[in-house]
């Protein structure tokens, strides 16, 4: 898994406008819900999740990879997110 650094929401409004981009999942956040997209053209998956700045501002941190390393992760996201809750 690759990251790509982080984001601001204009930015994941952008690529969730684009034809060859599906919303798969998301998981409500903070400020920001956390996202997770499959890019059919490059068949990449994108995990954007929320990083907290402070109590006004979070931005994305965007990270890509194969299915199985982002379902990894986003599974154990899932679980520890409702182990808190």
């Amino acid at each position: 898994m690759k990251n790509l650094g982080l984001y601001n929401n204009s930015a994941i409004d952008e690529l969730n406008n684009r034809e060859e981009i599906e919303l798969v999942d998301c998981i409500e956040g903070c400020l920001l819900d956390s996202l997770l997209f499959y890019d059919s053209k490059t068949k990449k998956y994108y995990m954007c999740l929320e990083h907290y700045q402070n109590s006004w501002s979070s931005c994305y941190e965007v990270r890509y990879g194969t299915e199985e390393e982002i379902y990894q992760k986003w599974d154990k996201l899932k679980e520890e997110l409702e182990e808190v809750s």
